[in-house]
């Protein structure tokens, strides 16, 4: 098995707000096989609740408060109407209805970055990727930050858990079918944030079961859209939920964060020998990007696959079935940082390729 992307470089998606064709300039410039759209977050409409849930809001079921978590109020009086409503075009969509998975759409004002990417990988002649990346919100992180009419947060709650479910399900059908449009085949990531919440005192009543099947529920609908899956987390996780859903690629925050996949060595032998991806967030997307080199970097990252090789971790798989991208996207960070965070990643993924890919 061999998968073309391997021993690419790719980003996670945000960027700090330097203009949405400043922002398409440093992706195409940077990551000429697997360019991703770029996310603004810090401007106020590409929060996750208008990028990938605005369907939710169009059926009268979430608000939008400013500087506050979005709300699903099932105590309104017209919930159950907005309820009907959303499963209706949910249905259509799932049918095939191309006006119906329009509702599920990115809205143009929401994501720029998405629209302006779309359009230069169609109108581009001298643009030649292997692949195109899109993301979207995962479903644990999104069920953490919006909240029920009691300020719980919707995860715990299977009905309004089930339809962000539904509606993030849509948003992966859409982003695919237009990416797709491009002519070049798509690889999907799930953000979640918030995967270290998991086994947090604030959040015990959350079981790893639940939270394996709603991954696996997510990454089912990108497979089945004929796409690559992928699961980036950012920050301490337990691996062991993530291997049920049975991504294709697993995106972790190896800067800071290695001793995690060192706990889970046995099962990441067992993901990478069924054709798994490591992509690896060598390229710290803060303050010590400054402080690295691509020699630097390529150093820790052979330290790594020795610490692996010594678990039992087939090593040449390790050096075949990668990506390397940085360890979180750069959005709220300055526009100096992210300039240096995909130079070096660039660098830094050139020389490990030249020295280390087992083709």
């Amino acid at each position: 098995m061999s998968k073309s992307y391997w021993g690419e470089i790719t980003a996670i998606g945000s960027l700090p707000d330097i203009g949405t064709a400043a922002g398409l300039e440093l992706v195409l410039h940077s990551l000429k096989k697997i360019p991703h759209w770029p996310q603004f977050p810090k401007r106020g409409e590409e929060y996750l609740t208008h990028q990938f849930l605005q369907v939710l809001i169009d059926c009268g079921l979430m608000e939008a408060p400013e500087n506050s978590n979005p709300v699903l109020n099932e105590q309104s009086p017209t919930f159950v109407e907005g309820l009907t409503a959303f499963y209706q075009t949910y249905l259509e969509a799932e049918s095939g209805k191309p006006e119906a998975l329009n509702a599920f759409a990115i809205p143009q004002w929401a994501g720029e970055g998405f629209a302006a990417l779309v359009k230069e990988l169609t109108s581009s002649p001298t643009l030649k990727p292997q692949y195109v990346k899109g993301q979207l919100v995962g479903p644990l992180t999104a069920g953490l930050q919006i909240r029920s009419a009691d300020n719980l947060p919707v995860f715990y709650d299977d009905q309004l858990r089930d339809v962000v479910i539904k509606a993030l399900t849509m948003n992966i059908r859409w982003q695919v079918t237009q990416l797709s449009a491009t002519g070049l085949p798509v690889m999907i990531f799930l953000d979640e944030g918030l995967l270290y919440t998991y086994g947090h005192r604030d959040f015990l009543g959350i079981s790893a079961q639940l939270i394996s099947d709603t991954f696996a529920e997510l990454i089912t609908a990108i497979k089945d859209c004929g796409a690559e899956a992928g699961i980036h987390f950012c920050s301490r996780a337990d691996w062991e939920l993530l291997f049920p859903a049975e991504p294709d690629i697993l995106a972790f925050d190896a800067y800071s964060y290695f001793s995690g996949m060192l706990a889970a060595a046995a099962q990441v032998n067992t993901f990478l020998a069924q054709g798994g991806t490591i992509a690896w967030g060598l390229i710290p997307s803060y303050e010590a990007c400054f402080t690295e080199t691509a020699a630097s970097l390529c150093q820790r990252w052979q330290e790594y696959i020795t610490r692996l090789e010594q678990k039992g971790v087939d090593g040449a798989r390790l050096r075949k079935q990668y990506l390397i991208t940085p360890s979180c996207g750069t959005g709220f960070y300055t526009p100096e940082i992210a300039q240096r965070v995909y130079q070096l990643l660039q660098e830094t993924g050139e020389l490990i390729h030249q020295t280390h890919f087992d083709f």
